[in-house]
């Protein structure tokens, strides 16, 4: 069965922390969107099966995350509405912030499949590189 720490040490396989990179922030946001999908994909499958404190690790590391990401990826001017914007306390009310994620991991080369087990690989462009995640 797959377990929460499962699907972060894929995030950590499919986009490693950048090895000292600090003329370029893509591989920055590629980490951090890995990571951040990973998260919120544990705390789903945590959700279910093994509910407990880490739910409340699991969504801050998903929201710094994606946090992360927003801000390295849009103007200065832009990044706190785009922050509000992708907030459960904003105006994330959909999943939207899943959506900009794996609009993000997809640009970036990394199929969200492979992080996300309740997407479908051939729903993207971007190969798959891991076998897909069964989970209950």
């Amino acid at each position: 069965m797959t377990t929460p720490s499962d699907l972060l040490n894929r995030a950590a396989d499919l986009a490693p922390v950048p090895d000292g990179d600090t003329d370029n922030t893509a591989p920055w946001v590629r980490h951090y969107a890995a990571t951040a999908m990973a998260a919120w994909a544990a705390f789903r499958l945590a959700e279910r099966t093994d509910p407990g404190p880490q739910l409340g690790f699991l969504a801050l590391l998903g929201t710094a995350a994606t946090a992360v990401i927003t801000a390295l990826s849009v103007t200065s001017e832009d990044a706190p509405r785009a922050l509000w914007e992708l907030n459960a306390d904003g105006g994330e009310m959909n999943g939207e912030s899943i959506e900009h994620l794996a609009d993000v991991l997809e640009h970036h080369g990394i199929n969200p499949a492979d992080l996300y087990p309740w997407f479908e690989a051939g729903d993207f462009t971007a190969p798959t590189r891991l076998p897909k995640v069964e989970v209950a």
